[in-house]
């Protein structure tokens, strides 16, 4: 899927998936900083995506008692009462700080004591 993502909006350097179960999309984000900090690119788009396929993992985590009786998750909150699955996709651009202001583009965030320094 990622490679046809490139070929599709003409975007140029690696591209790759990254599985690593929970954290794939932050092992990303840091294969990204890296490349950004090794001069290997100029910046990086890192997507991810959680699609709900088939019922059995809902199930499962419903039958255990993991699932919220709301639906939803209160991360660090008092009324966390289990987490809410649900499917989504995000992506983000990432450059250096330097370079987004000199290009002119409007900064989000900021990543500190990353890899990457601006």
């Amino acid at each position: 899927m990622s490679n046809r993502i490139s070929h599709i909006f003409n975007l140029l350097g690696p591209s790759f998936t990254v599985d690593t179960a929970c954290s794939s999309s932050v092992y990303a984000l840091h294969q990204a900083l890296n490349a950004i900090k090794a001069g290997d690119c100029d910046s990086a788009i890192i997507a991810s995506a959680n699609l709900v396929l088939s019922p059995e993992l809902h199930i499962g985590a419903a039958k255990s008692g993991v699932l919220s009786p709301t639906g939803a998750s209160h991360t660090f909150d008092i009324s966390a009462d289990g987490y809410g699955r649900a499917e989504g996709i995000s992506a983000i651009h990432v450059k250096r700080l330097s370079a987004a202001i000199r290009d002119g583009n409007p900064v989000r965030a900021v990543i500190r004591g990353s890899a990457v320094n601006a």
